[in-house]
């Protein structure tokens, strides 16, 4: 599987690897991005690689478990279609710098799974989503599900869960996809 069959499998919401919610026409989208895609996205334009090199990424992703949370109201930015500039200043602070305090992930076990980071990257207006990327600790045992929370983000949407089920996370479709490896 290449990298663009790739994306289109994640991106098929019947795979498990995509949920989306609209509530007041606000549309949380929140993607699952499983390792091996991360590895098929930094090596897309690598051929021949060696197999070292691939286990090399495979190790500097694999510790974490990473989503795509985007927002969007409509067919633009949410932080954009706020009513009035206190809004959209608000908005703003906390897409930058208080989302620790508003998104979290559990697990089956009952257990909340560490924040290490998060990215949100500004586009000005000029796509039509929002979108910030997060990674989380991997969960050390086995696990039924995972549920990406979301607390209410001032946007009217209330106390929002997304629940991705550990069987279709570590699909065996996906497993030893790494079409620019070599031996």
């Amino acid at each position: 599987m290449n990298y663009n069959e790739m994306i289109a499998y994640i991106d098929d919401p019947d795979n498990g690897f995509v949920q989306e919610k609209t509530i007041n026409n606000i549309t949380y989208r929140v993607s699952y991005r499983p390792t091996e895609l991360l590895i098929a996205q930094e090596t897309r334009t690598k051929q021949n690689m060696l197999s070292d090199e691939i286990h090399e990424l495979f190790e500097k992703y694999n510790n974490q478990h990473y989503f795509v949370f985007s927002i969007s109201k409509g067919t633009s930015e949410v932080q954009y279609s706020s009513a009035n500039q206190n809004e959209y200043a608000q908005l703003i602070n906390k897409l930058n710098f208080n989302l620790h305090e508003t998104i979290f992930l559990t697990s089956s076990a009952g257990d909340t799974l560490n924040l290490i980071n998060y990215h949100f990257t500004p586009t000005y207006g000029l796509t039509q989503s929002t979108d910030l990327l997060f990674f989380f600790e991997k969960e050390q045992e086995k696990v039924e599900y995972l549920q990406f929370n979301i607390k209410e983000l001032g946007l009217y949407t209330g106390n929002t869960k997304f629940r991705f089920k550990r069987k279709a996370l570590y699909s065996k479709r996906l497993k030893n996809q790494h079409p620019n490896s070599k031996n």
